[in-house]
């Protein structure tokens, strides 16, 4: 209900700590919407001021809102229509119509006006189409939000769906398919959707390729043009619409543009489709067998699936999340506990989310477990499946039979702790789960409407903020239920494994599936085995419940908010501190700006230990990783109990050293830390060779997937060659060879003798308990202090083009990467202001020709870099494009990437309006003046300030500013020229991973597993590199500046009247690839670069 007097529908079940005003309406054409203001009250409209409804976007001034501090604003639309209503003549056309809607409206024809324009007002935006949803978005600067919000709506009312532009987009869309191609995740949830009853809509292949959605209508006589409009007319209906809008303006005044702007969306007569009669399209003799499928990654995954009835209508009693956090515990007493003390599995986790569109649908839900097998795991795979099995047996007799107390490895103070009963779970969960929605953090503007859109499919309106957090209703009949039909009879078990590549052509009976080319072969879960499964006793493993939380917090109590600090100050600088001061640095800043009604607040800290023994050599490097997968695989024992309790950890080497991150509510904040802290400097629990060769193999099939990724072998290359303390990766795999348990031990014991120590205490925290946390981290380190701490090094080129090609390590992935990197060197900040600028304004530009006009890739960035290891003084601009060698080859996308940035580029920004200048840098300035949202926002700042700068500003955002807004257009033309194109100082490194094969050659994409040790180059010769410049010369560079809306002549002006000297009205291609320098070997260029070390502080 909305109160009498009230603007906000009060009924709307919201966190404490949000502020925001929700109101829900239905518009006449069916779509409900739900709007939230993010003006904390609505006194101006109590006084008397009535929203116009002129399309004018109301200024902070209007609100009585002092100061320039922006927002964003953010629109989410849902539709009840997916892949599952994609017809039989053209699989993936939901997914094909989510990216023909962005290419233009009647009122709005420019092609890709929309993602354009989004860009230019410092926005981003997005969609994706699941199986009975699809989902658009965006999020911008506030005072442009109404001009992009007008441009979403018509989406939705008049798209245009040009036939021009059905083969540019059927090329994304086949190019987003070959990316998700090597996603072993991607492959096995098609495999479980392939195994569904014949005639299921889970049969459907919903991602969409140039054979669905081209040969296939070609073949039936059907054009895809026609079959697009029918598609988005049959289900793009109001009444099945759901829209989500936030924004700084009242709710009268966004319900107000809300009607004008969508009311004109069409409500169509089709109703949404049934299918209910699908309920058990799962409970076949297909779907319960054992299957061995191969993994394109280098993994061994077990996976164990359940068929239930649609758990939606339940979602008072949230099902998915119990059963989930239950089967996906990680402390004692747990299925991974018992399987990590067997080394047979490293990870677990439990998949069934509320919103997943493969899980959970309208007419059947299923249930995912999915263990990370060690090589031990993998010959005992009965056994593990068994000790799941049991686990939900233990659950269910604890309904009747009481558990008794039971030795803790926590608590050894304690010597024993009492587990759960599934009663006592579901009511210690039920108030955690309270706790943490009342007192969290708001999400961003973005988030919140996409959650919110989403959710309106599912519960009512007032349930959509809360429904996938609370237990509403604790509802042990359901449980019990869907626990018992959790058996080995109705299970499908799936084993994807690289390791089954080795055998597949020995073996007639590996089966293809037809889209992914997956290589599978299923086998009949025998009689005898299932009933060993039912007939086991679990009361041998050691096997309960999780116990009663020690980090549960019932203090919410917040300290005076007069106590508030703007920036951080070092405690380490006290009179009183000097026995701390030898150590390093205590930063701290209290904050309780971000309060609930009654009162609540987190604090974060952050504590990064140095030492010169953690860094500098590949074998440290690799010593570091195994080191985090044991600290992790023990302390995810102790320390996941308190991420349950809202609690949050991580540990990683960052910055060259050990880096240390906890958050939490305050009353449990030192308990957490002190446990996460001990179990770090303990000696690591290996007790077997077994359990080191357990870490071992994790580690090395986590570098090898590094390897088999372009993008990532890509980035890996380009580090390689800029920063000292990077390695290649078939390097790291040589040196994990080498180490043994021995030379992880005293690895561990040397990087804590000498440390040099910063913290950052953030939040609801006094300085008090600031410095005890520090001393304590002093006392248990018992480490002789360092006077500083060091930067990396990173490497100084000389002017030039720099260029080496590498394979990528899979033969049959058609995925190339190709990168350019062009870098600036060492900055200042008005440098890194002038660079961030020329990425912004040329973002979006890359983006519209490489991928919409050229087609070249699904994915293109063209982003700035910055190396923060390095303290952030070294900058770079990188251009990304992940292309396949099935459409082109790795010389034409290198030659069309070095079109855009030393052709169009320079008359892009040299043919820009002022008025398209000035909203670039009021977009940027907007960017850094944007309101925190919350505490997580301020906070980040203060950390890039403290651990990433050599130079420490926490007015940095306000001196951008002033530079911002003293750049010209002829400045940063000149900037661009100077910096990044004149021969005599352009530094550039092209980083090439092609596929193997010929481009010509249309490969069939059967991707399977390949096991590799190394990288190989490629020796380029001038033969490519002049097929590169022809790439780069013939493109019509006045025909493309025509397209994309700038005048060529004025570029062609603007240029020559530039202070530069080496322009020549380009009459020759740039770059001058004759004296571009050819990588031959890596190892050996990589020992002549010149370094620029890194500062201590």
């Amino acid at each position: 209900m909305i109160e009498k007097g009230s603007k906000e529908d009060l009924s709307i079940n919201k966190g404490l700590l949000d502020k925001r005003s929700y109101r829900f309406f239905e518009l006449e054409n069916g779509l409900r919407v739900m709007v939230v203001s993010t003006i904390e009250t609505d006194e101006r409209i109590a006084n008397g001021h009535q929203p116009e409804c002129n399309g004018t976007q109301p200024t902070r001034e209007e609100h009585g809102i002092l100061g320039d501090m922006e927002e964003m604003s953010a629109a989410a639309l849902c539709i009840n229509s997916g892949g599952f209503s994609d017809p039989e003549e053209a699989p993936g056309l939901s997914h094909f119509l989510e990216h023909m809607l962005f290419m233009g409206s009647e009122k709005y024809p420019g092609e890709n006006d929309f993602s354009s324009h989004v860009s230019t007002c410092g926005g981003m935006m997005n969609a994706w189409t699941a199986q009975e949803r699809s989902m658009f978005y965006f999020q911008v600067k506030t005072e442009h939000f109404l001009g992009c919000l007008d441009r979403f709506a018509q989406f939705f009312i008049a798209p245009l769906m040009r036939d021009s532009s059905v083969d540019r987009e059927l090329e994304a869309v086949n190019s987003e398919f070959a990316l998700a191609m090597t996603n072993d995740n991607n492959r096995l949830q098609h495999f479980l959707a392939s195994i569904s009853a014949p005639g299921s809509p889970y049969r459907k292949f919903i991602f969409g390729n140039n054979k669905s959605l081209r040969d296939i209508p070609l073949e039936k006589g059907a054009n895809v043009s026609w079959l697009l409009r029918q598609h988005w007319k049959a289900n793009f209906s109001a009444d099945r619409m759901t829209l989500a809008i936030q924004s700084y303006s009242s709710l009268d005044e966004l319900e107000c543009r809300v009607r004008e702007m969508f009311e004109a969306i069409p409500r169509r007569a089709f109703p949404a489709p049934d299918y209910s009669h699908f309920a058990n399209c799962f409970e076949t003799q297909e779907f319960n067998k054992f299957y061995k499928v191969c993994s394109v990654k280098q993994r061994d995954m077990l996976s164990i699936i359940w068929s239930l009835p649609s758990l939606l209508p339940y979602y008072q009693s949230n099902p998915t999340n119990v059963l989930a956090d239950l089967l996906g515990d990680e402390g004692e007493g747990s299925i991974l506990a018992a399987l990590r003390k067997m080394h047979w599995a490293t990870e677990l986790y439990a998949d069934a989310c509320l919103t997943s569109g493969m899980r959970n649908t309208t007419f059947c839900s299923m249930f995912e477990v999915h263990v990370h097998l060690t090589k031990l795991g993998r010959e005992n795979i009965r056994q593990v499946c068994g000790v799941i099995f049991d686990y939900i047996k233990v659950v269910l007799d604890s309904l009747v039979n009481e558990t008794s107390e039971v030795e803790s490895g926590l608590t050894k103070n304690l010597s024993q702790r009492f587990p759960n009963t599934f009663q006592s779970y579901l009511e210690e969960r039920q108030e955690l789960w309270k706790s943490s929605f009342l007192y969290n953090d708001p999400v961003e503007a973005l988030h919140n409407c996409e959650l919110i859109a989403e959710m309106m499919q599912i519960v009512p309106y007032t349930k959509v903020v809360s429904a996938r957090y609370l237990i509403e209703k604790i509802d042990m009949e359901l449980y019990v239920r869907l626990l018992k039909l959790m058996t080995p009879e109705r299970a499908c078990i799936v084993h994807q494994s690289s390791e089954f590549g080795r055998n597949l052509e020995s073996d007639p009976n590996w089966q293809t599936e037809s889209w992914f080319n997956i290589r599978y072969k299923s086998e009949e879960l025998s009689k005898s085995l299932l009933e060993t499964w039912s007939s086991s006793v679990p009361s041998t493993t050691g096997l309960h419940l999780p116990f009663k939380n020690i980090f549960i917090s019932t203090n919410f109590g917040l300290l005076p908010k007069e106590a508030d600090m703007q920036e951080p100050r070092d405690l380490n600088l006290d009179r009183d501190a000097e026995d701390r001061r030898r150590y390093g640095h205590l930063w701290f800043q209290r904050s309780a700006k971000f309060e609930a009604p009654r009162g609540s607040l987190k604090s974060i800290m952050h504590i990064h230990l140095w030492s010169p023994e953690m860094s500098g050599t590949k074998e440290r490097f690799i010593l570091q990783r195994l080191f985090l997968y044991a600290v992790e695989q023990s302390l995810s024992l102790v320390a996941y109990e308190g991420s349950v309790a809202s609690m949050w950890y991580s540990v990683d080497f960052r910055l060259n050293g050990l880096l240390i991150h906890v958050s939490g509510f305050n009353e449990k904040l030192f308990l957490f830390y002190s446990t996460i802290l001990k179990q770090i400097l303990n000696e690591l629990p290996i007790r077997s060779d077994d359990q080191f060769q357990a870490y071992k193999g994790a580690v090395r099939k986590k570098i090898v997937n590094w390897l088999l990724d372009p993008h990532s072998l890509n980035s890996f290359t380009y580090s390689y060659l800029l920063e000292k303390d990077s390695y290649m990766v078939d390097d790291m795999l040589e040196t994990l060879d080498k180490q043994s348990a021995a030379d992880l031990m005293s690895f561990a014991q040397r990087i804590f003798q000498h440390v040099r120590l910063t913290v950052f205490v953030y939040g609801n925290i006094t300085e008090q308990e600031a410095t005890s946390i520090y001393d304590y981290t002093i006392y248990r380190l018992r480490a002789v202090p360092l006077s500083e701490r060091k930067f990396g090094d990173t490497a100084v080129y000389d002017p030039g083009t720099y260029h080496i090609r590498l394979l990528n390590t899979n033969p049959s992935d058609v995925n190339m990467c190709v990168t350019h990197f062009h870098m600036l060197g060492r900055t200042d900040l008005k440098t890194s202001v002038f660079c961030n600028l020329v990425a912004y304004v040329l973002n979006e530009p890359a983006f519209d020709y490489l991928r919409t006009k050229e087609m070249l890739s699904y994915y293109v960035a063209l982003q700035p870099w910055v190396y923060r290891d390095g303290g952030s003084a070294h900058q770079a601009i990188l251009l990304v494009c992940r292309s396949q060698a099935t459409k082109f080859s790795v010389d034409h996308v290198s030659g069309r990437m070095n079109a855009f940035w030393y052709r169009i580029a320079p008359r892009i920004i040299a043919a820009m309006t002022k008025q398209s200048f000035r909203t670039c840098i009021n977009a940027l300035i907007s960017e850094e003046q944007l309101k925190d949202t919350n505490m997580w926002c301020e906070y980040w700042r203060g950390y890039a300030e403290i651990f990433s700068r050599e130079t420490i500003m926490f007015k940095r955002r306000e001196k951008t500013v002033e530079i911002l807004n003293t750049i010209t257009q002829d400045d940063l033309l000149n900037f661009f020229l100077n910096e990044f194109l004149d021969p005599t100082r352009r530094r550039t490194l092209v980083v090439e991973v092609a596929a193997q094969t010929d481009s010509v050659k249309k490969l069939e994409n059967s991707l399977q597993p390949v096991h590799v040790t190394h990288v190989e180059q490629v020796m380029v010769d001038r033969e490519e590199l002049e097929r590169q410049a022809k790439s780069c010369a013939e493109v019509d560079v006045s025909a493309v500046m025509l397209t994309a809306g700038y005048d060529n002549q004025t570029a062609v002006t603007n240029l020559a009247r530039t202070t530069t000297s080496f322009w020549e009205d380009d009459r020759h291609p740039w770059p001058n690839f004759d004296s571009t320098e050819l990588i031959t070997n890596v190892c050996s260029f990589r020992q002549r670069l010149k370094f620029d070390s890194g500062r201590y502080v």
